[in-house]
């Protein structure tokens, strides 16, 4: 009850409160009033839908009031206490699932907990919530194996070529990324950036039961959080399946023909910029790009080879194993040595705990759903709730209680 007292007085001062002029005597009293709740309809900020065109916003609203009813519904014969819940909505874009290009939105539902203020003895609302419920749609949280971008130099550390590995310069700068998958190996899904186990990751992968995070540390005596967090697909299809050696030594052959048109292009870009500035430094990096480009070849070949000659040798049964790679297979990026590239390949693992376990979205899984608009093909079910917090706890007792997952499950139908 002191907390609560003085997280009021706190935030009051800093003018983040509004009152309901409600009467109270203290914060067990307020902890017990009736909720009040808005919907879609009356957010506490304004909602954006993500950029998106009008027709397919109007689906994505119609699909989160569907979302709204489900969470509702589960709260038809519950009166929730001591907090004001307010829905909300959001959009984003287009992010690719492997090939698919998947639409992002989600649903929220957050509780501001009310506190009863320690000298004006009215309720007062907390204006940041700390207990919320979600329903995030397509929203890949999982990352990639290899994205985004890594750098590297070739015969003096002085100079450094940042290159994607998604995709070439050129396309990137043409927009090629909003409308198309980026390369095969951008694709790939290690086990780890999934889960943290192996049976917390068959969860997810199947829409089956759940996986939880603690925040603020273990100690019950402590405030805490926890996360705890459903994934809800498709019955009968995993998410992800296993990627192939074969899939990837071939994914990396098609990455090393971007990272050579890469170093072309940022090349040339550096090549002109210090010819245009003159100068020692530029004259001395001018030098260092002649070099590189007389060397890099070498490199190349020697990679490409490395890859080409497993796929040759190697039979169908070696191949088909699933990838387990020791690391992300970068060169080391210290300073201290000179690299021809990246992703140089260093073999196989034979045992999950001996490295990243890889795995792919299963293509089966998105069969024939791109021209459903704003198709949900999973969901991520998430309720942090407060241990401690009598208006949190209930809520999330309700929550586990009566919500229905199968309504969820339905929409991806």
């Amino acid at each position: 009850m002191k907390l609560y007292a003085l997280t009021a007085a706190i935030v009051l001062a800093a003018g983040t409160l509004y009152a309901q002029e409600t009467p109270c005597k203290d914060d067990d009293e307020v902890g017990k009033m009736p909720a009040k709740y808005t919907d879609h309809t009356k957010p506490k900020y304004a909602m954006g839908l993500g950029h998106y065109s009008s027709q397919e916003k109007a689906v994505e609203l119609q699909r989160l009031i569907a979302i709204e009813k489900v969470e509702e519904a589960s709260r038809s014969n519950f009166q929730a206490t001591g907090c004001v819940l307010r829905t909300s909505f959001s959009g984003s874009q287009n992010y690719f699932l492997g090939t698919y290009a998947a639409p992002v939105y989600g649903y929220q539902l957050a509780a501001y907990m009310n506190v009863c203020h320690i000298t004006q003895h009215v309720v007062k609302t907390v204006d940041e919530y700390r207990t919320v419920f979600r329903v995030d749609v397509n929203n890949n949280n999982f990352g990639t194996f290899h994205g985004g971008s890594e750098d590297f130099y070739i015969t003096d550390k002085s100079v450094r070529y940042d290159v994607s590995v998604e995709a070439d310069l050129q396309q990137i700068n043409a927009g090629y990324l909003q409308t198309h998958p980026g390369s095969r190996i951008s694709q790939l899904v290690p086990q780890d950036q999934v889960a943290s186990s192996k049976s917390d990751f068959d969860k997810i992968n199947n829409g089956s039961g759940w996986v939880e995070n603690v925040m603020g540390g273990s100690d019950p005596k402590k405030y805490q959080w926890l996360d705890r967090y459903w994934y809800v697909t498709k019955k009968g299809l995993p998410l992800f399946v296993p990627a192939t050696r074969k899939e990837y030594l071939e994914a990396l052959l098609e990455y090393y023909e971007i990272e050579k048109r890469n170093l072309e292009q940022v090349m040339g870009l550096k090549i002109r910029d210090d010819t245009r500035s003159g100068g020692d430094g530029a004259k001395k990096r001018l030098a260092i790009y002649e070099a590189d480009k007389a060397a890099y070849p070498k490199f190349y070949e020697a990679k490409v080879a490395v890859v080409k000659g497993l796929l040759e040798r190697q039979g169908a049964d070696w191949l088909g194993k699933q990838a387990i790679i020791k690391s992300r297979d970068k060169r080391d990026n210290d300073y201290s040595k000179a690299t021809g590239g990246l992703l140089d390949f260093k073999g196989f693992m034979e045992r999950p705990e001996e490295g990243h376990v890889l795995y792919k979205y299963n293509p089966e899984y998105f069969k024939n759903e791109q021209k459903t608009l704003m198709k949900p093909m999973f969901m991520r079910v998430e309720f942090r709730y407060e241990m401690g917090r009598y208006f949190s706890e209930e809520l999330f007792k309700n929550f586990q209680k009566n919500y229905d997952f199968e309504a969820l499950r339905k929409m991806l139908d």
